[in-house]
């Protein structure tokens, strides 16, 4: 089964992807993009997911700034 970490600040938005997911076979790791940029950093690094669903706009950073720093993370 594929994992895969989704982060979004919209709960609604959050829980509709994730059940979409779920039904489609898809282990799911939800994460609200409310969370703070360290935050979903260390969840990236220690969930080591196969892919990466991100809003692009989060409160207080950008999924563009978060997919950056997680390239320059070894």
């Amino acid at each position: 089964m594929h994992k895969i970490l989704l982060i979004e600040d919209d709960r609604t938005m959050l829980s509709l992807l994730s059940t979409f997911l779920e039904i489609e076979g898809f282990r799911i790791t939800p994460l609200s993009g409310e969370s703070g940029a360290e935050e979903i950093l260390r969840r990236m690094r220690s969930e080591n997911p196969e892919l990466i669903l991100m809003d692009v706009h989060l409160p207080g950073v950008s999924g563009f700034d978060l997919v950056q720093r997680m390239r320059k993370d070894e």
